[in-house]
């Protein structure tokens, strides 16, 4: 689990370092190059609509050779008219009731020189997400690379 979540923040950053605020074409870039490490413990499929990824499966390499899959991360991914991210749903794959249960949701606001992340978790007892458990602000600089603004 740690490999997965070290991989995926290092995803993350990288799509962050790469563009001044995440779009489809950054979705689909990260999305191929996680595909191209043969030596990665995990394997991933998505779903498309209009050249966009809509939902990208995270399967567990296990078994002899890692020949066999098992699901065990969901992300949905929703985009504005510019094709912005404008939310990350995450979900977790239950191996008891076999379906997968939301986990949490990132949310992307823009404005002409920035844009913040905000976290939420699913409260499953109300079926409802939190208030914001964590927020970041990025300043896009002229050079368009980004600034932390806070954390």
């Amino acid at each position: 689990m740690k490999k997965l979540i070290h991989l995926l923040i290092i995803s993350m950053m990288t799509i962050i370092a790469n563009a001044q605020v995440i779009t489809a074409n950054s979705i689909i870039e990260n999305y191929q190059n996680a595909t191209q490490n043969e030596n990665s413990d995990f394997c991933y499929n998505v779903e498309m609509n209009e050249g966009r990824i809509t939902t990208q499966y995270v399967y567990r390499k296990v078994g002899d050779n890692g020949t066999e899959l098992r699901p065990s991360i969901q992300y949905q991914y929703e985009y504005d008219s510019a094709d912005r991210l404008l939310s990350r749903t995450k979900l977790r794959w239950d191996n008891v009731s076999r379906k997968w249960n939301t986990d949490s949701r990132l949310d992307y606001t823009y404005t002409a020189d920035s844009f913040t992340v905000e976290t939420r978790k699913w409260n499953e007892n109300k079926h409802q997400y939190s208030k914001p458990i964590n927020k970041v602000a990025y300043q896009i600089l002229p050079d368009k690379s980004l600034a932390l603004v806070n954390n």
